[in-house]
């Protein structure tokens, strides 16, 4: 192969850059993958009042089966910080306090 300039270089790099992305929707993914594809989803469902470990049930209802802490883990790794917000708190954001506060969630009436 001959030598290429850095101008070469960058010119392929812009071409690279202006190709569209490639849909796979079939593919197999992770159930980590799957996780971080639903963080927000599940961020949304923390802000509705749900615990992880409801949240883990619901994700094993639907084929999904995951154990809260490695649902937990998943998230952090994802990003999303929705392993450790839960709606309305106020305390810090270590994962042993939010899960704490997260076991009174079911309100008494």
């Amino acid at each position: 192969m001959a030598t290429l300039t850095v101008e070469q270089v960058e010119q392929i790099s812009a071409k690279l850059k202006e190709l569209p992305a490639v849909e796979n929707k079939k593919r197999p993914v992770s159930k980590q993958e799957a996780i971080k594809l639903l963080a927000r989803d599940i961020k949304s469902l923390q802000a509705r009042g749900y615990s992880l470990e409801q949240v883990s049930e619901q994700l094993k209802q639907l084929g999904v089966s995951l154990a809260t802490p490695t649902l937990r883990s998943y998230l952090k790794r994802a990003g999303s910080g929705a392993a450790t917000r839960k709606k309305g708190s106020g305390a810090g954001s270590a994962a042993t306090a939010t899960e704490d506060q997260q076991q009174p969630a079911q309100p008494a009436a």
